[in-house]
């Protein structure tokens, strides 16, 4: 299917929708119904499109042959689940997001990936400059005057937002610009932050290195702990193809030495000293979120090993309030087997991983070819994803529909490149990946 203006105007609207979601349609226009499923009729009017546009007979690959058996492991859960209201809900948070990376991996974007890109680049970087402006100078006070939910706070003694909008018992505000919560910001942020660098290169956008310092800037005062571990993980595992290193550790070895300084200075009393005990209780597993997971993880374990087919929608994290098994759950991988029973859990995760390697292999190909766009774009597409994977085992993002709609939008337009571009589609050439692992096994 061809880019279209059309097309274009409706991915915009799209993804535009999805991250000022929250605060707009939620909190501002009180769950306004056209406002909350304009996003559900622009997704069903592209599936159209496609299904209209294609001339061949679709094929079914290994990737989408095991998306499809996550889908008919889901009716197990639709079966059992709490209530149709809860039923659609969930459905509707795993639907979206595999139909937008099936959407965008359809499309012919015929060289015009960088137009469309560029509108989401400036679109993360409105929300992390607005949300910076929010937090660090508005103030919670802004976000409980539109109608965010407030619940009294033991230790500050007063209404304060949830938890999650604070740092570490400080009360200083996270970041989290329109979205619902500061991890799932921060998981927007990183992303974006990750696939622009790979990007940058190829990119040519005025001021490109502005923008990308103010994604950084708002993706750490998000202060998420395993957003930013698994960023800088992931960001090792590709420095080869993130330009400014030099400046970044420059940066880096610059901010610590201010850091240190201010910390002398202030003592025991400045904030240094307090964020400086908060990475040590976090470290050593002390600090209450960070402690608190080890037990949450073994309960929502006994229950997935109980329990093959899943228990049913409607029984994990914030959507569980109304049910009385609840589990928290804090691993997007055990939500979905409790979710979607065992093998809905594999065929997700078989997926992903896939992918992957469909993306990395394609990488290396358009490398050998001297194919600069190709091999940044399916490195982009790979980190993204990997990155995903990796948050995903500290939280429940894989019913955050809003971001994880962002992410599979970058992953497609990667295999939309592959698809339109002579790269290795569904048949992996796994002799080469043989050969590659052998390779760095001598190595």
């Amino acid at each position: 299917m061809k880019l279209t203006k059309e097309r274009k105007i409706l991915l915009e609207a799209l993804i535009t929708l999805q991250l000022i979601n929250y605060m707009v349609g939620t909190i501002i226009l009180k769950d306004f119904f056209l406002v909350k499923y304009l996003r559900d009729a622009i997704v069903v009017v592209l599936l159209f499109e496609i299904a209209r546009d294609r001339r061949k007979k679709m094929q079914f690959g290994t990737i989408t042959t095991c998306f499809l058996v996550f889908v008919f492991c889901e009716l197990f859960g639709m079966i059992q689940g709490e209530s149709l209201r809860i039923v659609l809900l969930v459905t509707r948070r795993y639907a979206i997001p595999l139909a937008v990376l099936f959407i965008v991996s359809q499309i012919d974007f015929n060289g015009e990936e960088r137009g469309f890109l560029v509108y989401i680049l400036y679109l993360i970087v409105a929300l992390s400059i607005f949300g910076v402006f929010q937090a660090q100078v508005l103030g919670d006070g802004f976000l409980r005057k539109l109608g965010y939910p407030v619940e009294y706070s033991h230790g500050y003694g007063r209404d304060m937002l949830y938890n999650s909008f604070y740092f570490g018992g400080l009360g200083i505000q996270r970041v989290v610009a329109t979205l619902s919560s500061s991890n799932i910001c921060a998981l927007a942020l990183g992303a974006s932050l990750l696939y622009f660098l790979v990007w940058n290169p190829i990119f040519n956008v005025k001021y490109e290195a502005i923008m990308i310092i103010c994604i950084a800037v708002a993706f750490l005062l998000t202060f998420s702990r395993s957003n930013i571990l698994f960023f800088v993980i992931v960001a090792i595992l590709i420095s080869k193809y993130i330009p400014y290193k030099k400046y970044i550790l420059a940066g880096i070895g610059f901010a610590v030495l201010i850091v240190l300084i201010l910390g002398i200075i202030q003592g025991q009393d400045g904030i240094i000293y307090k964020l400086w005990m908060w990475v040590q209780s976090t470290l050593n597993m002390t600090e209450d979120s960070a402690a608190g997971r080890s037990g949450i993880w073994q309960t929502a374990l006994a229950q997935v090993l109980k329990s093959p087919l899943g228990i049913g929608f409607g029984h994990v994290g914030a959507i569980g309030y109304d049910s009385e098994l609840v589990f928290w759950a804090e691993n997007s991988y055990f939500v979905l087997a409790l979710d979607t029973g065992w093998i809905g859990v594999i065929s997700y995760v078989t997926a992903l991983v896939m992918i992957v390697v469909k993306l990395y292999s394609n990488a290396v190909m358009y490398g050998k070819a001297g194919n600069e766009k190709g091999k940044r774009i399916c490195v982009a597409g790979y980190a993204v994803l990997i990155y995903l994977m990796g948050v995903m085992l500290f939280s429940n993002h894989i019913q955050d529909m809003e971001v994880v709609t962002l992410v599979y939008m970058y992953v497609g337009i990667g295999l939309s490149y592959v698809r339109y571009n002579g790269g290795i589609n569904e048949k992996i050439d796994k002799s080469f990946i043989i050969r590659k692992i052998c390779k760095r096994g001598n190595n």
